[in-house]
């Protein structure tokens, strides 16, 4: 009797203290949801120049340094961009210097001043995003737009350093260009060009015969082009037979750029 007594004592007890226990979560839930907006709001304000208006809870004012503290500052539409949104438009703006760079190096080549097209191609280069980044913002800035662009300024420097008889740099281009864009037909081609450029060995044939292969697996390649890669691989498989250099390579004479 007297442990059944103790028993219904101690669920009056637990049942008294219910409601403060729940009260208590809400309360501790509430905070967490205040901290949060505060903490939204002060990135607005590090973006507008702003300090978070210390009203209350869930105020949202914001005020400018120097107002008086009882004027809000109008409320924004949105407290802050995702990192998508970031992302995005970093993307953007990174395209528009982009082809801007590659105009410019596109006119050096043309005229045949390959080591101006490689300095401006180099400074292209030195704006494209790290592909081994994982963070949210940096995942979203690699649009498909971003990443075609990029494998085509390695193309062009690629094709550059070629003209230089720089096939080693040539071919970490070309094959760099295959990481950002793996469908750019001329990625594969000039890594394939740039084995052929090297001092024959048996690996450097192997890998121009896949090079060349892999060329002509990509629907990106034009009917115009294929009869030039079909010449570039049968090349590539005789040098690999006879052990040296014994067909002409395709001209680089009029290679077009993108």
């Amino acid at each position: 009797k007297e442990s059944s007594a103790a028993s219904d004592v101690y669920k009056r007890q637990a049942h008294a203290h219910a409601p403060r226990a729940h009260a208590e979560q809400r309360a501790r839930c509430a905070a967490h949801e205040q901290r949060d907006r505060r903490a939204a709001h002060r990135r607005v304000a590090s973006h507008g120049g702003g300090e978070l208006f210390q009203g209350g809870a869930g105020s949202g004012f914001l005020r400018r340094r120097g107002c008086c503290s009882g004027e809000a500052a109008p409320r924004r539409g949105r407290l802050a961009q995702t990192p998508r949104e970031r992302g995005r438009a970093q993307a953007e703006q990174l395209v528009a210097q982009l082809l801007e760079l590659k105009a410019e190096g596109n006119v050096a080549y043309q005229a045949r001043d390959y080591s101006k097209a490689i300095e401006v191609y180099t400074r292209a280069v030195r704006l494209l995003p790290d592909l081994d980044d994982d963070d949210d913002e940096s995942l979203h800035r690699l649009t498909p737009e971003l990443l075609k662009q990029a494998a085509i300024i390695l193309c062009n420097r690629s094709a550059a350093y070629m003209g230089e008889k720089k096939a080693v740099a040539a071919l970490a281009d070309a094959q760099l260009a295959v990481d950002y864009d793996s469908t750019n037909w001329k990625a594969h081609w000039r890594g394939g060009l740039a084995f052929m450029q090297m001092e024959p060995r048996l690996e450097r044939s192997e890998k121009a015969i896949a090079s060349f292969e892999a060329t002509l697996l990509c629907t990106s390649l034009p009917a115009s082009e294929r009869d030039n890669v079909v010449r570039a691989l049968e090349a590539a498989q005789y040098r690999l037979r006879e052990g040296h250099d014994a067909l002409d390579m395709p001209s680089m004479e009029n290679c077009i750029l993108s």
